[in-house]
């Protein structure tokens, strides 16, 4: 997979974060440390329950395309929730075996799975 084609795969995507200490390691960026951010926690059960079949999930963080990030990236990055390797990813990275969830394209009316907004 080309560069573009990695980022026009990575633009077709809505991504969610799975745990605060991500979130918050990318908050405190130094791009983003002094900008407020509008954070809206989602009922991760009933998104999984109306879009569980077109979920698709990550090892790593997809985003990281600088020099120092070595994971390969392409065509299989995403998986499925049915395909994903758990057992390996427990087996390599037992307290982290997912790093991402993502929809491609678009959540429609994301608002009906929101719990909480706030800004920080």
């Amino acid at each position: 997979m080309t560069e573009p084609e990695w980022y026009r795969t990575l633009n077709g995507r809505v991504f969610f974060w799975l745990s605060t200490e991500r979130l918050n390691r990318l908050r405190n960026a130094p791009p983003y440390r002094d900008r407020k951010h509008d954070i809206l926690t989602l009922d991760t059960a009933r998104l999984l329950e109306a879009l569980g079949s077109i979920v698709e999930l990550a090892h790593l963080n997809t985003g990281a395309v600088h020099p120092g990030a070595t994971y390969t990236r392409g065509a299989g990055t995403f998986q499925s929730m049915v395909t994903y390797p758990w057992q390996d990813r427990l087996a390599v990275s037992p307290r982290e075996p997912i790093v991402e969830l993502t929809v491609p394209y678009a959540v429609a009316a994301a608002e009906r799975f929101v719990v909480d907004i706030t800004t920080r």
